[in-house]
């Protein structure tokens, strides 16, 4: 097995102390940690708490979009929150059916509505069986951590997939594109750390990576603590 649930994960690589922003806890330790990477096994309503308060600038985010999670969602943005610096930023994909509810679960741990982008699939062609609709984008929902403070000029609110990893579901039946994560952590990304509370297989980690940016990300499954520990386990190729 290449995990180590309570030691840490890591292949050719030491793995050494706790990244800045976490506080040590007995039952929080990193599945992985190299590099400014950190993983987490576990549930992010649980984990959330043990993290340094404002030891966040980003919430970059593609949770659950069925009914039954809405409650698991409205959970967690009071604890992203308080882990999140005055002035950061809560970037999440939503589905479109319950959107209602997700955004008023957002406002009422305090965020404040900032912007509505756009998400381009790759495929038009994306049903919603219960409206009879196909659909091409998603929305990118922007919020300010009790502020509606925006970013410097200009920054355009549609992303599009730009390479073959585009809608990619080899990772996670519900993986999004790397190209379209990097580019959103280019764009609106202003420094510090960036968090994923429903990390998946690693999407938010890797591009975050590739762009030389530290990140956490928490995942209540191990078997996709399992693929993102692998993905962060390969090195970034410099440009030629």
């Amino acid at each position: 097995m290449v995990h180590r649930a309570r030691r840490g994960w890591c292949a050719g690589q030491n793995v050494v102390g706790v990244m800045p922003g976490v506080q040590e806890a007995a039952d929080m330790k990193p599945y992985y940690d190299h590099a400014g990477i950190t993983i987490y096994h576990g549930d992010c309503r649980e984990l959330l708490p043990q993290l340094e308060e404002s030891s966040v600038e980003l919430v970059l985010t593609d949770p659950p979009y069925p009914k039954e999670f809405l409650p698991i969602l409205s959970d967690t943005w009071a604890p992203a929150s308080r882990v999140t610096a005055a002035g950061g930023h809560l970037l999440m994909l939503s589905g479109q059916i319950y959107l209602d509810s997700v955004m008023a679960g957002i406002s009422a741990a305090g965020w404040k509505y900032l912007w509505t982008g756009c998400f381009l699939m790759p495929s038009a062609n994306s049903p919603i069986w219960p409206l009879g609709i196909s659909t091409g984008w998603k929305p990118l929902l922007f919020y300010g951590n009790g502020h509606r403070n925006g970013w410097p000029p200009w920054k355009y609110d549609v992303l599009s997939p730009t390479s073959s990893t585009a809608d990619d579901k080899s990772n996670h039946v519900w993986g999004q594109s790397e190209s379209q994560f990097r580019t959103a952590i280019e764009r609106f990304h202003k420094g510090g750390q960036i968090l994923d509370p429903f990390m998946g297989s690693g999407t938010t980690l890797r591009a975050a990576k590739d762009l030389g940016r530290r990140a956490i990300g928490i995942e209540i499954e191990e078997r996709y603590c399992e693929i993102a520990a692998r993905r962060m386990a390969q090195e970034v190729l410099p440009l030629k």
